[in-house]
């Protein structure tokens, strides 16, 4: 696979290849959506819609310098994202 690690498409197409080989995945991931340079929120929605279980961390305290406010539910699964 060609793997251009400046483009997003590139990033989100070695994401789904890696999801496609597992049987857990563990994100850290605080929930937010994604945006053009970080694609957790979509490599979590793949994964569980190809029924790859997911487990989410966030530290207790964990914050993002400059990060979009937490969404109350994954645009996905209608879920509140694992604390």
């Amino acid at each position: 696979m060609d793997f251009d690690p400046r483009d997003h498409g590139s990033r989100v197409t070695a994401d789904e290849s890696l999801i496609e080989g597992c049987r857990l995945i563990l994100a850290v991931w605080d929930g937010s959506w994604s945006t053009s340079v970080d694609a957790t929120a979509h490599l979590v929605a793949y994964a569980r819609s190809r029924r790859v279980p997911v487990g989410v961390l966030w530290p207790a305290g964990a914050a993002q310098i400059g990060a979009l406010p937490r969404p109350a539910a994954d645009a996905m699964s209608g879920q509140k994202p694992s604390t």
